[in-house]
């Protein structure tokens, strides 16, 4: 008689994994096209998927953060799909849609969810003027060493219109603003517990898997 596994959980996460690598490897094989495009968004979506399960499945006084750095990647990832629809019937992605209302907007879940988890684990974080003035410089910082990669092309790029090129010099700034988060969090000795540090990390991982 089968029996169920004693390890419900390694099993499903072998499972994710063993599909992620499968998805990768025929996206390499094949990365144009409706295949090229499937594979691409089968796992974006199913991540959105799994960290809306693994919110839920948080304890209640951390289901917060969590919930909303769920809703910011299903966002990023309607947005994904929005553009991909686009690119399988043009033939190319646009250079400005709908579904960059969607990826601004999951920036801006993904913000709160950091500053929530400030916040939450220092109640003194709006009286602590050396942490924000670090995320300050931080982010100054992380724009200037962007600017000559990033911003400075894509304002330049005189084959578009001035409201597309703010729109793509926006995103290297969001990025620049999501990392001085990311590593206030890091270096806040309040906020750096388990949950602090695994968010983060989500939200760095996101972040390189978008460069």
């Amino acid at each position: 008689m089968l029996t169920a596994s004693p390890h419900p959980r390694r099993a499903t996460s072998a499972a994710v994994w063993g599909s992620l690598v499968v998805f990768v490897a025929l996206h390499a094989l094949q990365p144009e096209g409706v295949l090229g495009q499937a594979t691409y968004l089968a796992p974006v979506v199913g991540g959105a998927v799994l960290a809306w399960i693994g919110a839920r499945r948080r304890p209640a006084g951390e289901r917060g953060h969590w919930k909303l750095v769920a809703l910011g990647l299903a966002a990023s990832a309607v947005g994904d799909v929005i553009w991909s629809g686009f690119a399988l019937v043009d033939g190319v992605g646009p250079d400005a849609s709908v579904a960059d209302v969607f990826y601004i907007g999951s920036y801006l879940l993904i913000f709160v969810a950091l500053l929530r988890l400030l916040v939450r684990r220092n109640p003194d974080v709006r009286l602590d003027v050396d942490g924000i003035l670090d995320m300050v410089a931080t982010g100054t910082v992380t724009v200037l060493l962007v600017w000559a990669w990033a911003v400075a092309p894509s304002l330049g790029d005189d084959s578009v219109g001035l409201p597309v090129r703010l729109l793509w010099a926006s995103y290297p700034v969001l990025d620049a603003v999501l990392l001085a988060l990311v590593l206030r969090i890091v270096v806040n000795r309040a906020a750096r517990t388990g949950i602090g540090v695994l968010l983060a990390s989500g939200v760095a991982a996101w972040m390189l898997a978008d460069l």
